[in-house]
């Protein structure tokens, strides 16, 4: 891109887009007075420089009993490394996403990649990975797998991340459980899934709610 005589690096102009955009959001609410700005960013953030970004997702198809798990992985500068999808059976919407987190965590120890963020959308996911008082549960066998890649030597989080900003995964996943083919690895995105991927590249914030008290 040029813009007058001076070429810019894209990822440096994206970057800048968001910086500019939080920036702006932090200084609303540090200056509401007594207004209280709430917000909640939607927008996919990169991860830190050397560390890889995986976004998972489940997806559950009651009518059809369909499951389907998706996966994009990510650098801090925005580069798609590859990804997942495919069809895993019946079950249910928990156990979809939790075989996101757990094809996705297999992906990643194989690759190589020991430093690595996961973002699923699924809070629940997050908060059974981390409860301890689950001996009972339905899904206990996928848990305390996803629990043992989280116990080896790498550096590994599974956080949550708010559905609007995991569309990526979201379009895997559904397109995953609506075929036939099971599980594979893939490098080069389908053109859906590459236009989602620019959409995220672009790192414009989009603000879901403001709350003014």
């Amino acid at each position: 891109m040029c813009l007058d005589a001076t070429k810019w690096d894209i990822n440096y102009v994206l970057r800048s887009i968001t910086a500019t955009s939080d920036d702006f959001i932090r200084f609303l609410g540090a200056h509401g007075g007594s207004q209280l700005v709430q917000y909640r960013l939607s927008h996919w953030n990169p991860p830190p420089h050397h560390v890889v970004k995986l976004n998972v997702d489940g997806s559950y198809f009651q009518d059809c009993h369909r499951m389907g798990v998706g996966g994009v992985f990510r650098t801090s500068s925005c580069l798609c490394l590859g990804g997942f999808q495919g069809f895993v059976g019946p079950g249910d919407c928990f156990e979809a996403e939790l075989l996101a987190v757990l094809v996705g965590l297999q992906f990643a120890w194989m690759k190589g990649w020991r430093d690595l963020i996961v973002e699923t959308d699924a809070l629940e996911v997050v908060q059974a990975v981390q409860d301890t008082n689950i001996s009972f549960h339905k899904h206990l066998g996928a848990i305390q797998s996803i629990r043992d890649y989280t116990q080896r030597n790498w550096n590994v989080s599974v956080t949550h991340i708010f559905r609007e900003g995991n569309h990526v995964a979201d379009l895997l996943a559904k397109h995953g459980a609506l075929n036939d083919r099971d599980v594979h690895w893939w490098e080069e995105p389908t053109p859906p899934v590459a236009t989602a991927l620019l959409r995220d590249s672009s790192l414009m914030s989009s603000f879901v709610s403001f709350c003014f008290q």
